[in-house]
């Protein structure tokens, strides 16, 4: 009994954590901007893996 209450209370606290990471996130235009210039490379190289075999033939 006394290890699930440990385990709950130590994963609310995670929860908790994660929530104000998001609220740091969403507040911060710097973070902003690093998040679209990662989704754009992260995009362009997902199209040059999947134009490889179109240029390999």
């Amino acid at each position: 009994m006394a290890k699930s209450l440990i385990n709950c209370a130590r994963s609310l606290h995670f929860f908790g954590a994660f929530r104000a990471g998001l609220r740091y996130v969403k507040a911060s235009r710097e973070l902003h901007r690093v998040l679209v210039r990662t989704a754009i490379y992260f995009f362009f190289a997902s199209v040059t893996w999947a134009l490889l075999p179109l240029v390999a033939r």
